[in-house]
C-alpha cells in the first residue's frame, strides 16, 4: 500500500486542532486545491476537488474518531481508496498534526501513484497543512 506523511507544530492545543479537522466540511478552508466537502447521513460525505482543470468527486467515509488523538477517514475516487490518518500529539508549543494518506490501489492506478501523484500530492499535503497551521494559528 503505497504512502506519503506530513507533519507540522501547530500552536494550539490538540483539542481545538482535532475540533476543526475533524469537521471534514471545513477541509476546503485549507486545501491546496478548490475543495467543497458536503455532509451526507451518518459518517459518510461528498466531495467536489479542483485539481489541475480536473473536477475529482469523491466519497468520503469516517472511519474512526477519537478526539482529541486520532481521524480516520477513507476517500474513494477515481484514483482509489486513499485512508488519511491524522494524528494529534501535545508538545511543548501546542499540537504536533501528522498526516498520512495511503492508497489501496489498482495496477494501473499503482503506476499513476508513482509517476504523477505522489510528485504533486507530497507537497500538496505538506501545503495544505501548512494553510492548516495558519488558518488555526490566525483565529481569534
Amino acid at each position: 500500500m503505497p504512502s506519503y506523511t506530513s507533519s507540522i507544530e501547530i500552536a494550539a492545543a490538540p483539542a481545538v486542532v482535532f475540533e476543526y479537522v475533524a469537521d471534514l466540511t471545513k477541509h476546503g478552508e485549507w486545501s491546496v486545491d478548490r475543495l467543497e466537502v458536503t455532509a451526507l447521513e451518518g459518517d459518510r460525505y461528498h466531495s467536489l476537488a479542483r485539481s489541475k482543470g480536473k473536477d475529482i468527486q469523491a466519497e468520503l467515509i469516517l472511519i474512526e474518531r477519537t478526539p482529541p488523538e486520532r481521524l480516520v477517514f477513507d476517500a474513494i475516487d477515481l484514483t482509489g481508496r486513499w485512508r488519511h490518518t491524522f494524528t494529534f500529539e501535545t508538545n511543548a508549543t501546542g499540537t504536533r498534526v501528522q498526516r498520512e494518506i495511503a492508497g489501496e490501489l489498482s495496477g494501473a492506478q499503482l503506476a499513476l501513484f508513482w509517476l504523477v501523484l505522489l510528485p504533486i500530492k507530497k507537497p500538496n499535503a505538506a501545503r495544505a497543512l501548512h494553510r492548516l497551521k495558519e488558518r488555526i494559528e490566525s483565529a481569534p
